[in-house]
C-alpha cells in the first residue's frame, strides 16, 4: 500500500517532494522518486510485500516502461510465473514489479489480468504516453488536474492542492454532497480537480498534451445463473480470503460481531490460519444495540481463539477529532467515520486488516434494498405481498415510482424542494443517479447496481481507504474480489433478499462457519451513534457551529431556513441527517479556511 504523485513538464524536485510529503501517512516506511525533463513520479511506501526489495518505481525488462502504483495485486504470483515462462526476469518478489512487464506483453489489456486494488501510473517511453489505471471497484483513489498545460496526478487531493493555483468550489459537487453525503466521481468539490472513475484508464499523450479516458470493465446484472450457487459463492469467497491474507507482515481482521466480518474472520481461522488478531469498536455510552456488537464479537473471538482488542470510544473523542477526520477526505463527507478511530488501535498491532465491507452492496441489506420488492408489488396491486414494518409501508406509499432514479432521489438527505430552500440563489438541480447506466431488470438488482456504482465507490470505499490510511493501515475486502462481484450480480434477486430476509443466500452459506445467533442478529456494524450523541451532549455546539459558519455566506445559504431546521431538530428531534450533514460541512469548511 502506498501513495503516488506525479506531473508532466520540467523537473522540480522541491515541488515533487512537497506533493509527496502530504501523503506520508499512506506510506511512512520510505519514499522514492523518478524524474526526467518531461515527467516526474514520486511515491510513499507502506512495506507489505517483499519488505527489503520492493522499491518503486518498477521498470520493464527492456527499461522502456516505468510504473508506480498504490495497492496490492493479489494474484501476482500466478502472473509472475506466466511471465517467467516467457523469459521475463525480475529483481524482487514485489507484486508491483510485474506491472511493466505485463504491459509489455499485453499492452493496456494487462489490467484485465490483475486481481487486486490499485491505482497505477505507467509511462511508456516508446510512444511517450502516460497511463493512469484505477481498479474495478474503486478501492484505491486517483485524482488529476491540468493547470497551465501541465498534467498532475495524485492519490489524494491534498497533494494537488500544493499547486500554486486558486482552486474554486464546484457548486454542483456541493449540491451532490448535500444530497448523498459525498461528492461523486469524476467530479470533486473543486472545479479543476477530477477523480478517475473506477474500472477506467486515462491515456495522456505527452507530445500533444491531450488525454482521453476509457472504461475497461463493467458490472453486468443482465444474465442470471441458477446452478450450484451456494457452492460457487462460498468457493469464491474462500479463495478471495486466501488471496488477501498473503503478505509478508502480520495481519488482523475487523470484527464487529455482525454477519460479514464474523464470516470473513471465521474463514481465516477455520480454513487458513489458527492465529489471528481481531479488532472491535465499542462505546462508553450504554447503547443497547452497540453493546450487543461487543458481546457477539467477544463471543466469536473466544470460540475461534483470536487475540482480541477493543477500542472503546466516547462522544467527546469523536467531536474533538472531527475536523482532523474530515480533512482526511479533502472534501465534505457526511458518511461513516468510525474506521478512523478503530484504525488507530489496529495500527499499533498490524499493518493489514481484513474486513467484511462490500457484502451489503452485493447481497442486499439497506433500507432501499428492503423497499424494492414490496414497492414493485404495491405499484402493481396497491397492497403489500408480505408483512413489513409499518414505517417501511409509509415510506413506500410516499415515494412509490416505477422509475428507480425518481424514488431514490426522494430519499436523499436534502430533496429537491429542500435544496431550493437551502440556497438563496437559483441552483441547477439534477438527479444524482440519472448518469448511471444500469444493466439490471428487477427493482432489487437496480438498487444494488446503483449502490455498487455510486455509494460504494464514492462513500464506502473512500472512508475505508482515507480513514485507515490516515493511520497507515491497509484494509483488504474479500467481498469486493471482482470475481465474486461479477458472480453475485448474476444470481437471481430473490436469493439476495427473500421476503423480509436480507442477504438470504449469504446467511445460508454462512452456516458452514457461524452459529445462528450471529447469522440472524440485527445489522449494526461500525456505525457511530452520532445522532444520539448530538441530542445528548453536543446540541448547543452543533447549532452554534452551523449558525456561525462562514459557509453560510460563502455558499449563499438561506440562514433562516437553516435556523428553521435547527429549531425543528431541537424541539421535535427530527431532521438528524440534515443537521449532521450541515455540521460536517461546517467543520470541513472551517478546516480549509
Amino acid at each position: 500500500m502506498c501513495g503516488i504523485v506525479g506531473f508532466t513538464g520540467n523537473k522540480n524536485r522541491y515541488f515533487l517532494e512537497k506533493m509527496n510529503s502530504t501523503i506520508k501517512h499512506r506510506g511512512p516506511d520510505s519514499e522514492y522518486f523518478y524524474e526526467t525533463n518531461i515527467l516526474s513520479f514520486a511515491m510513499r511506501r507502506l512495506a507489505i510485500i517483499d519488505i527489503e526489495n520492493g522499491h518503486q518505481p518498477y521498470f520493464s525488462q527492456d527499461k522502456s516502461v516505468i510504473a508506480i502504483f498504490n495497492g496490492e495485486i493479489y494474484n501476482y504470483k500466478i502472473l509472475k510465473n506466466e511471465l517467467e515462462k516467457d523469459n521475463f526476469s525480475f529483481l524482487s518478489d514485489s507484486d508491483g514489479e510485474i506491472i511493466p512487464n505485463l504491459y509489455l506483453k499485453y499492452g493496456i489489456n494487462f489490467v484485465h489480468k490483475i486481481n487486486g486494488m490499485f491505482a497505477i501510473a505507467l509511462y511508456d517511453k516508446k510512444i511517450n504516453k502516460l497511463f493512469l489505471f484505477r481498479d474495478r471497484m474503486g478501492k484505491k483513489p486517483l485524482y488529476y488536474t491540468t493547470i497551465k498545460n501541465k498534467f498532475y496526478f495524485a492519490s489524494e487531493i491534498k497533494s494537488l492542492l500544493q499547486i500554486d493555483f486558486n482552486f474554486q468550489i464546484d457548486i454542483n459537487s456541493l449540491i451532490n454532497y448535500l444530497q448523498l453525503k459525498h461528492t461523486s466521481a469524476p467530479n470533486t468539490i473543486y472545479k479543476e480537480i477530477k477523480q478517475l472513475l473506477p474500472a477506467s484508464y486515462l491515456e495522456y499523450d505527452l507530445d500533444n498534451e491531450k488525454f482521453h479516458i476509457k472504461q475497461y470493465w463493467n458490472i453486468d446484472f443482465s444474465t442470471k445463473l441458477h446452478k450450484n450457487v451456494k457452492y460457487n459463492i462460498i468457493s469464491l469467497l474462500e479463495d478471495a480470503v486466501k488471496l488477501r491474507i498473503n503478505c509478508d507482515v502480520e495481519y488482523g481482521a475487523y470484527l464487529s460481531g455482525g454477519l460479514d466480518s464474523s464470516l470473513v474472520t471465521s474463514i481465516i481461522v477455520k480454513k487458513y490460519s489458527n492465529s489471528l488478531k481481531t479488532f472491535s469498536l465499542g462505546y462508553k455510552d450504554d447503547f443497547k444495540n452497540k453493546q450487543s456488537d461487543i458481546f457477539f464479537a467477544r463471543k466469536l473471538s473466544k470460540e475461534l481463539g483470536t487475540k482480541h482488542y477493543e477500542y472503546i470510544l466516547d462522544s467527546k473523542e469523536v467531536f474533538d477529532n472531527l475536523e482532523k477526520v474530515l480533512m482526511a477526505f479533502d472534501e465534505p463527507f457526511g458518511g461513516t467515520i468510525s474506521t478512523y478511530f478503530l484504525s488507530n488501535l489496529i495500527s499499533k498491532h498490524v499493518k493489514v486488516a481484513i474486513s467484511g465491507d462490500g457484502s451489503d452492496e452485493l447481497f442486499g441489506s439497506y433500507l432501499t434494498h428492503r423497499l424494492s420488492t414490496p414497492m414493485e408489488y404495491y405499484l402493481k396491486y396497491n397492497t403489500f405481498l408480505y408483512d413489513i414494518p409499518i414505517y417501511e409501508k409509509e415510506i413506500i406509499k410516499k415515494i412509490a415510482s416505477k422509475n428507480i432514479f425518481e424514488w431514490r432521489n426522494k430519499l436523499n438527505v436534502f430533496n429537491d424542494n429542500e435544496l431550493k430552500l437551502l440556497f438563496n440563489n437559483s441552483i441547477n438541480l439534477t438527479n444524482p443517479y440519472s448518469k448511471l447506466k444500469l444493466t439490471s431488470k428487477s427493482m432489487i438488482d437496480k438498487c444494488l447496481e446503483i449502490d455498487q456504482k455510486e455509494l460504494l465507490s464514492n462513500q464506502i470505499l473512500p472512508f475505508i481507504d482515507r480513514l485507515s490510511m490516515a493511520h497507515s493501515v491497509e484494509v483488504r475486502s474479500p467481498f469486493l474480489d471482482y470475481r465474486l462481484v461479477e458472480y453475485v450480480a448474476k444470481i437471481p434477486s430473490y436469493l439476495k433478499i427473500n421476503k423480509s430476509i436480507n442477504k438470504y443466500i449469504l446467511k445460508q452459506i454462512a452456516s458452514k462457519y457461524l452459529k445462528d445467533d450471529i447469522i440472524h442478529r440485527p445489522k449494526e456494524g461500525f456505525v457511530l451513534p452520532v445522532y444520539k450523541w448530538i441530542e445528548k451532549d453536543f446540541l448547543d455546539i452543533v447549532i452554534d457551529t452551523i449558525l456561525n459558519s462562514k459557509m453560510i455566506i460563502d455558499f449563499n445559504f438561506n440562514k433562516k431556513y437553516i435556523e428553521y431546521l435547527l429549531s425543528i431538530f431541537k424541539k421535535e428531534k427530527k431532521e438528524h441527517a440534515k443537521i449532521w450533514n450541515l455540521y460536517s460541512l461546517a467543520v470541513w469548511h472551517k478546516g480549509i479556511e
